[in-house]
């Protein structure tokens, strides 16, 4: 499981990656995770804790029922590691209550959770829900201090990079007043594009601009 691991629906001839459990020991004063490594000469690593969730989301539409590992236009599992403390999170709503979920705890993780898993850990966390009356978006929608940004899912990779390109064309256009094509341009030259996640059976990546750049 993972980017660097053979895929389950391709015939190969080289052996599987071998199951290893990797215990991290995390210091919250600190703010450090620590892993020893004896068999590397490096012998041990410290990355910093920057704790996101993994799997948030609603429920997906048309009654269809899925596992949450698959990411879609109502969330779920992006394992997007900039969905941190203080954000604002925008989805789309299919069912009556919307249904929220989260969870998939992670205090870190690198861009794409290539190795299959982050450092998964239990959370205790307080959060808000609010419901936007009449408004509708596509795709889910992340606001932090600096930038806004559009997260796309699906196979293969460039489609999910398309679909989040275009919502944030679209939410430009939308809340903005962008005309399209002065949208499309400006992300040619200032879009920051972010590779969520490589390992889901559904990949994921955000496309974000630097708040600068919107009307005051």
């Amino acid at each position: 499981f993972g980017l660097l691991a053979p895929e389950y629906k391709t015939a190969m001839v080289t052996p599987p990656v071998p199951d290893r459990l990797f215990i991290w020991h995390l210091d919250k004063s600190r703010k450090v995770a620590t892993l020893d490594m004896p068999n590397s000469k490096i012998g041990k690593v410290e990355v910093p804790i920057r704790p996101f969730f993994g799997t948030i989301g609603t429920a997906p539409g048309g009654k269809e029922c899925i596992s949450s590992l698959y990411p879609g236009p109502y969330g779920a599992n992006m394992d997007f590691n900039e969905v941190v403390a203080g954000v604002t999170m925008h989805f789309p709503v299919f069912e009556p209550g919307a249904l929220f979920m989260l969870g998939d705890g992670h205090s870190a993780q690198g861009d794409g959770e290539i190795d299959g898993a982050a450092i998964e850990t239990p959370f205790t966390v307080k959060f808000t829900v609010n419901l936007i009356k009449g408004k509708k978006i596509n795709w889910p929608h992340l606001i932090n201090d600096n930038e806004i940004m559009s997260i796309g899912s699906t196979r293969p990779l460039i489609d999910a990079l398309r679909l989040a390109c275009a919502d944030m064309v679209t939410w430009l256009t939308t809340d903005y007043g962008f005309e399209k094509y002065d949208a499309v341009e400006l992300l040619g030259q200032a879009a920051h594009l972010y590779i969520a996640n490589v390992v889901d059976p559904q990949f994921s990546v955000a496309c974000a601009l630097n708040k600068k750049y919107l009307p005051r």
